[in-house]
């Protein structure tokens, strides 16, 4: 369904990304147990700033979680959030216009664990569709004539 008459798209990257099925790189364990070994995927706090989140306990608890794609968007979770031992690799899909949490119903805990909580979600170079010539408007001087309230 078109937001305010606006039909959502992207002309890059490509509506299938080629990264997206590339076999992630091998890596030894990281001391938290947190996998994130595909091209292009960050979180911030880096991987490597999580250790010092160790608990004594083992458990990794950060505050202010951010999951990213270059060039697709992010996924930034307020609070403290216990990382240990999550497979970003499998939990976390950026691509074309979407992100997917937990792909598989079987996999995703109760509201309130893990990932599946209150989070903000940005998703880069997404642009409405000019419906005369079917191309992305990605000039803002060419939205702004137009404005939100005036079908493209």
């Amino acid at each position: 369904m078109p937001l305010f008459g606006y039909v959502l798209t992207s002309d890059y990257p490509p509506t299938v990304s080629e990264e997206e099925n590339v076999s992630p790189r091998e890596c030894p364990p990281h001391p938290t147990g947190v996998k994130l070994t595909r091209p292009g995927y960050y979180t911030v706090p880096s991987l490597d700033d999580m250790i010092s989140y160790i608990r004594p306990d083992g458990r990794c608890v950060v505050p202010h979680l951010t999951i990213g794609r270059t060039n697709y968007g992010n996924v930034y979770y307020d609070g403290d959030i216990d990382v240990t031992g999550l497979d970003l690799d499998a939990l976390v899909h950026f691509l074309n216009k979407e992100v997917m949490i937990y792909p598989s119903d079987a996999d995703k805990p109760p509201v309130g664990e893990g990932l599946n909580r209150r989070a903000v979600v940005t998703l880069d170079r997404v642009w409405p569709t000019d419906r005369t010539e079917r191309r992305a408007v990605t000039d803002p001087n060419r939205y702004s004539v137009f404005g939100p309230s005036s079908r493209i």
